[in-house]
C-alpha cells in the first residue's frame, strides 16, 4: 500500500484526495522518493531498494542507539536486529521505521526517571522523533505523546518550551500540505468504522490490559518456537526487574514503564506468532527490548548472583534463537523462487498491461489487495479517482459510487478483476459488451481490454504478451 501509493505520487495525484490511503502520510512521501531517486527497473529492484531503505534506516539509529545506551544499546541492536525478521521488521511498513525512535524515547524517558542526564539536544530530537512517529502510524500517536510529555514535564525551561514550540510548528506545516477534510475522515472515521467492524476485540481498553501484562502472557500461551523462546528470555529478566523496582519503592517509575508499553501494543498477537500480523508488535517489541536491557543494568540487585544469572539468561536465550532448528537465519533462500511464488500473478496482470498498452492508456484493478503492485508493474495510471479501490474501501457506499461512476463514464481500457459492476441489467450489458477477456483468472475474473482499442494495438505486441499466457480475443 506505501509503495502504490508512492507510485500515484509520480503522476501528480494529492493524497487522500485522489489517492486512497487511510493510514499517516510519511511512508507513502518516503516511497515517492525512493522510486524516484532510484528509478527500480523492475519488480525486484521496486522491493530490494525499499528494504535497502529501511536497513539504512535502521543502521544509522542503531547508532544512535549504541551511542546513547552503551552495553543495553548495543544487546539491544544485536538481539533486535537478528529476531525483527519474524515479526516483518526488515520490511517497508511504517512499524519498521518508527520503532527505532520509539525506542529511543523510551529509553530516554526510563533514563529521566532513573536521575540520569538527559541533554538539550535530546530536547530537540524528541519533538522531531514525535513528529514522525505521529505522521507515520496513527496507533502510536498516544504513546508517543505521552513519551514526550514525560520527558519534557513542565515546559519550564527556555530548551523545553523550544521542544514543544518544535512538535507544533512541524506537525502544523506537515497539515497545510494535506487536503484536511480527506486526510482526516480517511484516518478518523473511515479507520474508527473498520475497526468497530473487523477489529474491535483487539483494541481499545481490553487492548491495553492485555498489553500491560503480555510479559506473563508471554509465559502461558502461543505457539513454541525460536522467537517464543527469545520472548520468554527477556520477559524473565523484564519481570524480574520489575518486581525489583516495585521492592525498592520505585511505583512512578514502574507505573510510567507499564503505561507506555500498554498503550505500544493494543493489537496484541499471540506470543510466538510469526510474520503475518506480528509486525503489529515491532514497536512494542523493541522497546520492551531496550526497557529490559537497561533496568537489567540500573536497578538494585542485594543478591550478587541474581544479576549474573538474569545475564545469563538473555544469552542462553539468544543463543537457543540462534540455534533453533528452522531459524531462518541457517536457511537457504532462492530468491528468484521466492519473487515468483509471491509476486507471480502481480508481474503477469502488470506485465500483460504494460506490453499491449500506450503511456496514456489507463488500467484498474477491482478489489484485489495482492496484485496493488501490478499497478507498477504496468507503469499505467489508474482510471478510479482513488487510484487503488481494495483494503477496507468495498465496505463504503463513497469508495463503491466512485468505482461505478469510473466504469459508466469514464471506463479503463485495462481492468482487472470482476466485470459485474450495477445491479442495472441494461448498464451491466453494455459494460460486458464493451470488453474482452484476455486473461483468466477463474471462471468470474480475470483481465480484460477495452473492445475499442484491441485494433489499435499490433500483432507484434500480442505476440510478446503471448509469454505471460495472454490470448488475443477474436
Amino acid at each position: 500500500m506505501n509503495i502504490s501509493a508512492g507510485y500515484f505520487l509520480q503522476y501528480g495525484r494529492t493524497l487522500y484526495s485522489e489517492i486512497f490511503f487511510n493510514h499517516q502520510p510519511i511512508l507513502a512521501y518516503l516511497s515517492f522518493f525512493v522510486q524516484t531517486a532510484t528509478n527500480p527497473q523492475n519488480l525486484y529492484e521496486l522491493l530490494l531498494r525499499h528494504i535497502q531503505t529501511v536497513l539504512l534506516w535502521s543502521f544509522l539509529f542503531n547508532i544512535l542507539i549504541v551511542y546513547r545506551f552503551r552495553f543495553a544499546g548495543i544487546l539491544f541492536v544485536i538481539i533486535f536486529e537478528l529476531s525483527k525478521y519474524y515479526l516483518f521488521g526488515y520490511k517497508f511498513l511504517a512499524e519498521s521505521f518508527i520503532v527505532y525512535p520509539m525506542v529511543y524515547m523510551a529509553g530516554l524517558v526510563l533514563y529521566k526517571y532513573l536521575n540520569k542526564s538527559i541533554y538539550d539536544i535530546e530536547y530537540l530530537l524528541g519533538p522531531m522523533f514525535t513528529w514522525f512517529i505521529i505522521f507515520s502510524r496513527e496507533p502510536f500517536i498516544p504513546s508517543s505523546l505521552i513519551m514526550l510529555a514525560l520527558l519534557i514535564g513542565i515546559p519550564k525551561t527556555k530548551i523545553k518550551k523550544i521542544s514543544v514550540l518544535t512538535l507544533i510548528v512541524i506537525s502544523s506545516i506537515s497539515l497545510l500540505f494535506l487536503p484536511f477534510d480527506e486526510y482526516l475522515y480517511s484516518i478518523t472515521s473511515l479507520n474508527y468504522d473498520a475497526i468497530i467492524k473487523n477489529e474491535a476485540e483487539e483494541s481499545g481498553l481490553l487492548g491495553v490490559i492485555t498489553s500491560i501484562f503480555y510479559p506473563i502472557i508471554i509465559f502461558l500461551k502461543g505457539q513454541i518456537n525460536d522467537l517464543r523462546i527469545l520472548q520468554i528470555g527477556i520477559s524473565s529478566v523484564f519481570i524480574i526487574s520489575i518486581l525489583l523496582l516495585i521492592k525498592n519503592k520505585k511505583y512512578i517509575i514502574t507505573f510510567l514503564i507499564l503505561l507506555i508499553l500498554g498503550l505500544s501494543n493494543i493489537r496484541a498477537v499471540d506470543p510466538g506468532t510469526l510474520f503475518y500480523q506480528a509486525f503489529r508488535m515491532i514497536p512494542w517489541f523493541g522497546m520492551f527490548l531496550l526497557i529490559s536491557l537497561i533496568l537489567l543494568g540500573e536497578v538494585k540487585v542485594k543478591n550478587k548472583f541474581l544479576k549474573p544469572i538474569l545475564v545469563s539468561v538473555v544469552f542462553v536465550s539468544l543463543i537457543i534463537f540462534v540455534l533453533y532448528p528452522g531459524n531462518y537465519i541457517t536457511k537457504t533462500v532462492d530468491q528468484q523462487f521466492e519473487l515468483i511464488t509471491n509476486f507471480g500473478q502481480t508481474i503477469q496482470v502488470g506485465e500483460s498491461v504494460r506490453i499491449l498498452s500506450s503511456p496514456d492508456h489507463t488500467f484498474f484493478i477491482n478489489q484485489n489487495d495482492s496484485l496493488v503492485l501490478s499497478y507498477w508493474q504496468s507503469q499505467r495510471n489508474s482510471s478510479y479517482k482513488y487510484g487503488v479501490f481494495g483494503y477496507v474501501q468495498p465496505g463504503f457506499k463513497k469508495y463503491q459510487r466512485e468505482k461505478e461512476n469510473m466504469i459508466l463514464y469514464s471506463p479503463p481500457d485495462f481492468y482487472f478483476g470482476d466485470l459485474n459492476i450495477t445491479s442495472d441489467k441494461e448498464k451491466q450489458n453494455e459494460i460486458n459488451n464493451s470488453y474482452r477477456l484476455i486473461l483468466k483468472e477463474s471462471d468470474t475474473t480475470g483481465l480484460f481490454i477495452k473492445k475499442s482499442i484491441i485494433n489499435s494495438i499490433s500483432d507484434e505486441k500480442w505476440q510478446r504478451a503471448e509469454g505471460f499466457e495472454v490470448v488475443r480475443p477474436n
